[in-house]
């Protein structure tokens, strides 16, 4: 995969990914994160989420939009 992580601070990962990548790049980091973290960790009590924001190709990150990792596809939950 091509894609990186480009910044990371506490919870939150930025990132840059090629559009064919992306569905599995979030996937992915929503199976860590929601369930391989707790496996690893058991004592976070707390449900971990994921949020997803993405921006388009060649875009300033201040145009990004929510991603719905569910559906694959731009728009609000």
């Amino acid at each position: 995969m091509k894609s990186k992580v480009v910044g990371q601070i506490h919870d939150s990962a930025e990132g840059v990914s090629p559009p064919k990548e992306m569905q599995d790049v979030l996937s992915i980091s929503q199976e860590i994160v929601e369930k391989e973290l707790p496996k690893h960790w058991p004592w976070l009590n707390a449900p971990l989420e994921t949020e997803v924001e993405v921006a388009d190709v060649d875009t300033s990150w201040f145009r990004k939009k929510q991603w719905s990792l569910k559906d694959s596809r731009w728009g609000s939950k």
